[in-house]
């Protein structure tokens, strides 16, 4: 699960826009952070920058003000395959052909891929990531089509790129690409583009800025003109004493000309977008329009921002539902509703679902920071105290954790606790979902022995039984608190954590919520019902579980 943003304008440079845009998104990935831009002209690569850690650190030394880009594209990594955190930083990019992708999400048939591009002998794939196997297929894939025919842009997009990309998305075509991924890049001398898998799995947004002078330009206007009418004024005055009245008219007429001129100005600054949340691209910095790509849409903007605009393939609807309950920040739009809406409502479905808990509960905990607006509508709907754990200030989720054992030390030093709220009571704990488990095994722990009676685990996610092949780096079933949704396996969960109850708000609650039918949503997670083949996936699978079992096997 990452974060990307791309951006193209007609007028002001972007950099500055797609790294703030970044910062917003770091949330979805702090392994890595860049970003590639075009130069001023969008006729060549402008900068490459790319880093260990969270946007926020990686560009704390960057001067912005001299990246001067009329398009860039971001990236903001959370890791599922390699381990590299430097070498598999995006973007990634192919300067022979000028192309650059930053890609969220995952890349089921991986291994397939890289197979079929090394039996040419004229790619090497560089890095461990799941992108550069994407971004090589693409690549190919133009070629195979002969794109450096085009002769003009229109050519190039409706004749080669668009069927480049319905190549792409083919899983059944050689350098087909199977998975759940959303895709932004750069075609250096052409334009922005993006792009869905053919289920639309992964999030992505467009939205458009419109103003009808560039802000900064217009004060520096200002600014220049009123020096200008500094000086001139000095110059009147000489001009009175020595032109008398008639000069002194004229000049005032000709300040007034330029006035008009630059006030009749008619000039549109345009700037389009996309990114992976609205966060990225909010109202107060002028973008609305806000759109969700649909499954298997491309765009396409030039540097005439001319847009292009297309379903390539789509397979059918597949939105993977745990982004708005967990991944997405909270002033973010999912289906047309805010995303913190979504979690109140959420919780009071899990209010009117988990009713006959009300009496036995004394007073409601969230855990921070993603289950506090359902925490809040069971605590209002049952009339309850609410509150008893803060989070640390550090941004890091625990999901984010590489490993397990990083996993659990983030658990450990991720929350403090109001004893006052907890001694002697029974308390509600009201989480966004259960995985691993780590977190409310962690934090069961924690309550008992401040003294809490009973502890109540509500979840308003169902139970999460499958692994992800689609961007969350869950893949083995073993890793998961659960793997089956029945009574005795959620039992089994329950005496693992040491609830006293353990609660999963069913399906049909959220997918109401989220205004979702059954059939319009990837179901691997919950149901182990995938929309795509994973008999590659699990093969990469296998073959990184014997490379994990020789390293160890090395060590002792």
């Amino acid at each position: 699960m990452c974060g990307i943003i791309g951006m193209i304008s007609n007028g002001r440079s972007v950099s500055r826009e797609v790294v703030q845009g970044l910062v917003a998104l770091q949330h979805r990935g702090r392994d890595s952070s860049g970003i590639i831009t075009t130069n001023r002209d969008g006729s060549e690569f402008g900068s490459i920058i790319r880093g260990v850690g969270p946007a926020k650190e990686v560009f704390q030394e960057v001067n912005l003000d001299k990246i001067v880009a009329r398009a860039a594209v971001g990236h903001d990594r959370y890791s599922t395959i390699g381990s590299n955190l430097s070498g598999d930083a995006q973007p990634l990019y192919k300067s022979k052909t000028g192309i650059v992708i930053a890609h969220n999400g995952h890349i089921a048939n991986y291994l397939r891929i890289k197979e079929e591009l090394k039996k040419r002998k004229s790619y090497y794939l560089a890095t461990q990531c799941d992108a550069e196997a994407l971004l090589c297929a693409l690549v190919q894939n133009m070629i195979d089509i002969k794109s450096y025919e085009a002769v003009d842009t229109p050519q190039f997009v409706n004749e080669k790129f668009f069927p480049a990309i319905r190549a792409t998305l083919d899983p059944e075509a050689k350098y087909g690409v199977i998975g759940a991924y959303s895709v932004v890049g750069l075609s250096i001398d052409r334009g922005l583009f993006a792009f869905k898998d053919p289920h639309g799995t992964r999030p992505l947004i467009f939205a458009q800025r419109r103003e009808r002078k560039k802000l900064r330009e217009r004060g520096e206007l200002i600014e220049q003109r009123e020096g200008r009418e500094l000086i001139e004024r000095k110059e009147q005055r000489e001009i009175m004493e020595l032109r008398g009245q008639r000069e002194r008219r004229e000049q005032r007429e000709q300040r007034e000309l330029i006035k008009q001129k630059d006030e009749t100005e008619n000039d549109e600054e345009i700037t389009y977008a996309f990114a992976s949340e609205s966060v990225a691209l909010p109202k107060l910095r002028g973008f609305d329009k806000y759109e969700e790509l649909g499954p298997g849409e491309a765009v396409f903007i030039d540097f005439k921002m001319n847009i292009y605009r297309k379903t390539i393939l789509s397979l059918g609807k597949k939105t993977c539902k745990f982004e708005p309950v967990y991944f997405a920040k909270g002033v973010s739009y999912f289906n047309g509703k805010v995303i913190e809406d979504i979690r109140y409502e959420l919780g009071l479905e899990a209010a009117d679902e988990f009713s006959y808990l009300k009496d036995r509960i004394d007073n409601i905990l969230a855990v921070p920071k993603t289950a506090i607006r359902a925490a809040e509508a069971i605590a209002k709907a049952w009339d309850k105290p609410f509150g008893g754990i803060e989070a640390a200030d550090d941004g890091i989720r625990s999901f984010l954790g590489g490993t397990q054992t990083e996993r659990e030390l983030i658990a450990y030093f991720k929350f403090s606790y109001n004893p006052h709220r907890i001694e002697g009571k029974s308390v509600g704990v009201i989480d966004d979902s259960v995985v691993r488990g780590t977190i409310s095994r962690s934090l069961v722990k924690a309550l008992y022995d401040l003294g809490a009676k009973e502890v109540h685990f509500i979840s308003v996610y169902p139970p999460f039984i499958g692994i992800c092949a689609g961007g969350i780096d869950v893949p083995e079933e073993r890793e998961l608190l659960l793997n089956e949704n029945t009574p005795d396996a959620i039992e089994t969960a329950r005496q693992t954590i040491n609830a006293t109850t353990l609660n999963y708000l069913s399906r049909n609650r959220l997918l109401r919520t989220l205004n979702l039918t059954e059939d319009s949503v990837c179901n691997g997670c919950t149901k182990k019902e995938y929309p795509f083949d994973l008999s590659d996936y699990y093969r990469f699978q296998e073959q990184r579980r014997n490379e994990r079992l020789e390293m160890e096997r090395t060590r002792t």
